[in-house]
């Protein structure tokens, strides 16, 4: 998996960390996914724009169809759940994934 912040914030098990302001500064270049693994009803009442929700039932055919080359960008409400999201789907063959620092709860604040 790559990390392409610099230095690299990795956690134990080397999943990179972003930072709220690191990852609206790569969402502004268009080439990065925002994940969304929180429940249906949480991701219906607010998400970070043009992410998609990813669930038991959606990840298969996220797996099948999307882009490894382009850079992930997990989140749930806290910024725990998304480290072991994020290192799965970077056991899955995604070039450069990242966990959010904080989690939405973090991305509202800014």
């Amino acid at each position: 998996m790559g990390c392409t912040m610099n230095p690299p914030r990795l956690n134990s098990n080397g999943v990179c960390r972003i930072t709220v302001l690191d990852a609206k500064a790569l969402s502004t270049s268009g080439r990065v996914q925002f994940v969304d693994i929180r429940d249906e009803a949480s991701y219906q009442s607010c998400h970070i724009e043009n992410a998609i929700h990813l669930d038991e039932h959606s990840l298969p055919h996220f797996l099948a169809g999307s882009d490894r080359a382009i850079p992930l960008i997990v989140y749930c409400q806290h910024g725990i759940a998304s480290v072991d999201a994020a290192y799965y789907l970077a056991q899955q063959g995604y070039e450069t994934v990242y966990s959010l620092e904080g989690g939405i709860e973090n991305w509202q604040k800014w």
